[in-house]
């Protein structure tokens, strides 16, 4: 897939590298952090990169520790122990990057009253392993309507969610804070931007949203919305992530925030 347009020269250039990123835990408990990996792609943010950001703090997730937070992480689901599902207080699960993630392990979650009432944070995907692929806007759906408490949810490289169900997102779930659905760097994702325009027009849906991150999608109506709620980062750009394309000519990738209706972070 292309990068970005936009200082694509300047990054080849530059010869930025990828950090590494933080370990995974491995098995059903874990820590509150979120899984760096890969040149510190994942549901914990981006590291590694040089960048520029002017008047820009960056959202800071909420952090659950081990007796709140459950980890998949086995790339052949070994790990995956669906009675974890029913321990008291589970407020944070994460599908680690090789956990190969479909819509019956978001059901899973979606039939328990008790997990959906307490569950608050959720990530699954990964943009070089692709997993996340397999998630489709009805698994999503079932969890959002089952998990009204969510503040953070993570869909990286859910090529399929589309501007429906980011809506249904942002309806379904009022404490949301920062929602990310990602495509990555060998398919685009499937947000056109007619949820971004329902979200500038519709403030009342989730009113707490401090940070969207929407890398491989379409970047229209991202400036229109950044200035109607000015307090929302909106994260764009194209990755490059382990493609050969990437690996055969360099490229790096560029991505951008904008707030308030201005870019104020390039991050390459």
């Amino acid at each position: 897939m292309a990068r970005s347009t936009r200082g694509g020269a300047a990054c080849r250039a530059s010869g930025a590298a990828s950090g590494s990123g933080s370990g995974r835990a491995r098995g059903g408990r874990a820590g509150g952090g979120g899984r760096g990996g890969r040149g510190g792609r994942g549901s914990g943010g981006r590291g590694g990169h040089g960048g520029r950001r002017v008047g820009y703090i960056p959202y800071e997730a909420p952090v659950f520790g081990p007796t709140q937070s459950l980890a998949f992480d086995s790339r052949n689901g070994a790990d995956w122990n669906e009675a974890l599902l029913d321990t008291p207080g589970i407020e944070s699960i994460r599908f680690g990057g090789d956990f190969s993630v479909k819509d019956e392990h978001l059901l899973a979650i979606a039939v328990r009253p008790a997990l959906g009432a307490s569950l608050k944070s959720l990530s699954l995907g990964d943009a070089d392993t692709g997993t996340g692929g397999s998630i489709t806007n009805a698994g999503v759906v079932s969890l959002v309507t089952a998990c009204p408490h969510l503040r953070v949810l993570t869909l990286d490289a859910a090529i399929k969610i589309n501007d429906a169900t980011l809506l249904k997102c942002c309806e379904a779930c009022p404490s949301l804070e920062r929602l990310r659905i990602t495509g990555h760097d060998r398919v685009t994702g499937a947000v056109t931007g007619t949820s971004l325009k329902k979200l500038k027009t519709s403030q009342e849906l989730a009113p707490q949203l401090k940070e969207l991150v929407l890398y491989d999608q379409s970047e229209n109506g991202v400036e229109a919305l950044s200035k109607a709620r000015r307090t929302l980062a909106i994260k764009v750009g194209r990755t490059m992530g382990d493609s050969m394309r990437a690996k055969s000519t360099g490229d790096c990738e560029v991505l951008f925030t904008y707030m308030g209706g201005k870019m104020v972070g390039i991050d390459i």
